[in-house]
């Protein structure tokens, strides 16, 4: 797990502090990494690894990387789990609370807590989910077409 606070690279206009907390004062050469520094060590730590997570295309795009998609598990389009996600509704959390009878995000979203989540939820489903792909039936739906460089 990579978890760190990057400086930003353009004007924050909302830093949504009731739902992250952050304000501009955490944002600090003191307190946050550069962006580059931050791509360049989750691109080392991601290369030839499987990732886990929840609409990673989000978080791909963010840090300019690409991945490729035999080597992701995202539990935002794993197809067993779409019918738990209500619309409307913070589909993640909608996630953990149907299947892991967890609840996440109460005040604050927690990067860190969200991983974790993230990789619980999966390995609820692992052996499932790796023998479907082992089968070479995808077990998930495509990311939104706007995302599809964030796959190799």
């Amino acid at each position: 797990m990579f978890d760190a606070l990057v400086l930003p690279t353009a004007p924050i206009t909302n830093y949504f502090k009731e739902t992250t907390g952050f304000e501009p004062t955490h944002f600090t050469p003191q307190n946050a990494s550069h962006f580059t520094r931050a791509q360049d060590i989750a691109g080392m730590l991601l290369k030839g690894k499987i990732i886990v997570g929840y609409q990673l295309w989000l978080s791909l795009s963010a840090l300019g990387l690409s991945h490729p998609a035999d080597q992701t598990r995202d539990c935002g389009t794993y197809f067993p789990f779409q019918t738990a996600i209500t619309p409307g509704e913070d589909g993640f959390k909608s996630l953990i609370r149907h299947f892991m009878k967890w609840t996440i995000r109460d005040v604050l979203t927690n990067t860190v807590e969200d991983a974790r989540a993230a990789m619980d939820l999966f390995r609820s489903v692992e052996v499932d989910w790796e023998a479907l792909i082992a089968r070479m039936v995808w077990p998930c739906l495509l990311p939104p077409p706007e995302y599809l460089n964030c796959y190799s």
